[in-house]
């Protein structure tokens, strides 16, 4: 059985296709069934896939932590980016669709036939296995709430929609779409059974492990709000792993400074934008937001290793996690702390979050320039915490999900702002633009129900 014939036949078989008719649909599930995983070592190699490690674009194309000309603008090439960029209400973006739910779709593959093929490896191979599927489809669930649903919120997250949860492989039961609260509970349980199944840390960051599932709870429990659970996580996550990069070890001036992503040892899970966005096509057309350049002090060595300059008083960003110009959406160690920072900040434990934050910027300014943050009340550390957050996690496809819940809180909230040929678009706190319509070819084929706007 030759496993990239599986791998084909299953990526014919989303059910989000958009250009076969419901005649050919139905081929392809018949097709389906002629050949399937034989061995664990074939449920492995479906989870290797390099497109297991693709995640979502529009979080970055949507995001305010970049600008391009107009001139720019008329020359991409790609029409979904040009929307994006502007939040144009009708936009959909198949592609995220596409790459989430083939993703989800293989992971739900692993755990239906990983009973059937037990006999053929070890009990931890498929312990290993088993907890690597679940973290995946987890995972996907996540990226997608943070791009198709509203801000999960406790008061109204049982009615608010949520996401599309596919569950099983097989194409015959019923797509449906849950609440926020569905949502939501489905990530945590995937990642609590996950913890009990897999390692502490990988040998490949491209695999999750322990600590990588730890984290993804605490980013999604901060998205929930619920700071004590975060918080609780991400400390967990820390004790396994909490490695920081000294930037002053770095080459600051190289084309990438970070290196390749293998050698990263902030890395927990290895996770990239899956197509080229205006951020990471032609470096020179997408410039840094001037305003949050301005922010990094001379001695802080990411201003050095995030950005190039143009040499028109315009900046671009060189600071992937990816070790090229492809944008990093995985899960990384200074994530975590800032994470941890931000819980005990609202948990109103000052002395903790500026430890954490203490610990990160030392490994990030020139040694001996940093003045580590003292006797500060939680009040005001929380919006510095919230400022190296944008800063640390600069195209991370993180700040989508932040300004989603952060426009929450008053103090926080801000109205994007985009400039094109004199013409001014703006996307205010809570938007329903906020959460990206379902494509039409799915609810063409379903009674799911349409995002509002």
């Amino acid at each position: 059985m030759k496993t990239k014939y599986i791998i084909h036949l299953l990526g014919l078989t989303v059910f989000l296709l958009s250009t076969v008719s419901c005649k050919k649909f139905l081929e392809t599930k018949a097709i389906q069934t002629q050949s399937v995983p034989e061995s664990l070592n074939d449920l492995q190699l479906l989870l290797d896939n390099p497109i297991m490690q693709s995640g979502l674009n529009a979080v970055n194309s949507s995001s305010d932590e970049y600008y391009v000309t107009y001139t720019n603008w008329l020359s991409l090439t790609d029409v979904i980016n040009k929307r994006e960029y502007v939040w144009d209400a009708e936009v959909i973006n198949l592609s995220d669709w596409n790459s989430a739910y083939k993703n989800i779709l293989f992971a739900n593959t692993v755990l239906f036939y990983l009973d059937q093929v037990s006999g053929t490896g070890t009990a931890e191979l498929a312990r290993n296995i088993k907890g690597h599927a679940l973290f995946v489809r987890a995972y996907f669930f996540y990226l997608m709430a943070q791009s198709t649903a509203p801000q999960y919120d406790p008061a109204t997250a049982s009615t608010d929609l949520g996401i599309v949860l596919r569950l099983d492989p097989d194409f015959n039961k019923e797509t449906v779409r849950s609440t926020a609260r569905q949502s939501y509970e489905q990530m945590i349980n995937d990642l609590e059974s996950a913890l009990n199944l897999l390692p502490d840390v990988q040998l490949y960051k491209t695999r999750p492990g322990k600590a990588a599932c730890l984290a993804l709870l605490a980013k999604v429990y901060l998205q929930m709000g619920d700071f004590e659970k975060s918080r609780g996580y991400a400390d967990a996550s820390l004790k396994i792993t909490s490695n920081l990069i000294d930037f002053n070890s770095l080459t600051t001036t190289a084309a990438y400074p970070l290196g390749n992503f293998n050698n990263n040892i902030e890395l927990l899970y290895y996770s990239k934008a899956s197509l080229q966005v205006p951020l990471n096509g032609d470096e020179t057309r997408a410039r840094v937001d001037s305003v949050l350049y301005r922010t990094f002090a001379d001695d802080d060595l990411r201003k050095k290793a995030f950005f190039r300059d143009n040499g028109n008083k315009t900046f671009t960003f060189k600071g992937s996690y990816t070790g090229d110009r492809t944008l990093f959406n995985g899960i990384a160690v200074d994530e975590i702390y800032l994470i941890r920072a931000e819980c005990n900040a609202r948990l109103n434990n000052a002395n903790a979050a500026m430890g954490d934050l203490n610990t990160l910027l030392g490994k990030r300014w020139v040694s001996g320039k940093f003045n580590p943050y003292a006797n500060l009340s939680a009040e005001q550390v929380l919006p510095i915490i919230l400022q190296e957050r944008r800063k640390e996690l600069l195209y991370r496809g993180t700040r989508w999900s932040d300004l989603k819940r952060l426009n929450k809180d008053s103090r926080f909230a801000v109205t994007l702002k985009r400039e094109l040929n004199g013409e001014v678009y703006l996307l205010p706190p809570n938007d329903l633009r906020y959460s990206a319509l379902l494509p039409v070819e799915l609810l063409s084929l379903t009674n799911l129900q349409q995002n509002p706007r």
